[in-house]
């Protein structure tokens, strides 16, 4: 079984939400949604903590904003849960208004698209017309054997989707952490 991986942003307080500051390097957004490997780099990445409302001020252990970033911690718990697939990256996170800068956080690089989506059984509107890349699904269905047992992937049909395998959530719940939301992706 598979999950999707999200974060929760109703716990109290409710997580910052973030963003890029600087991209000097060529490490756009974008370029974390394709599955692609992306070249080390020692500079951290500038990251952004900002907040939408006055609650909005929680550190969560997963941002899913802009670039993916990965508390060191939940790094550490994803990899002893057996995903291979992921490169990391140095961030610096910042709230100037409240005085943060954060070195314990990753920009996380998820490698591979596996477009394992059941279409027949999911419900969705193909936002492009190609079945790929964008589709906005109402309900989502993994096609379990076109997963090939992978541990953690983003979905070829909505890249933005990060998938986790029922192995990798049972080890997170283990761990008790705060922010993290899973969604069934059973049939």
């Amino acid at each position: 079984m598979y999950y999707l991986l999200e974060t929760d942003y109703f716990v109290k307080p409710e997580a910052f939400r973030t963003r890029l500051i600087s991209d000097d390097f060529g490490y756009s957004p974008s370029k974390f949604l394709r599955g692609r490997h992306m070249d080390p780099r020692d500079a951290p990445l500038e990251m952004e903590a900002w907040e939408r409302g006055a609650n909005r001020d929680g550190l969560a252990e997963l941002f899913l904003d802009s670039v993916p970033l990965f508390r060191d911690d939940f790094l550490s718990a994803i990899r002893e849960a057996g995903v291979t697939n992921i490169e990391d990256f140095p961030v610096v996170l910042r709230n100037a208004e409240k005085g943060l800068e954060l070195t314990n956080y990753k920009a996380v690089n998820i490698l591979g698209l596996v477009a394992c989506a059941d279409m027949k059984k999911s419900e969705f509107t193909d936002v492009t017309g190609t079945g790929m890349i964008a589709v906005a699904f109402r309900k989502l269905v993994i096609d379990e054997k076109a997963a090939q047992g992978l541990y953690m992937f983003r979905l070829g049909q909505a890249v933005a989707s990060i998938i986790v395998h029922e192995r990798v959530k049972a080890h997170l719940d283990k761990m008790d952490f705060k922010y993290v939301s899973w969604r069934s992706l059973a049939a």
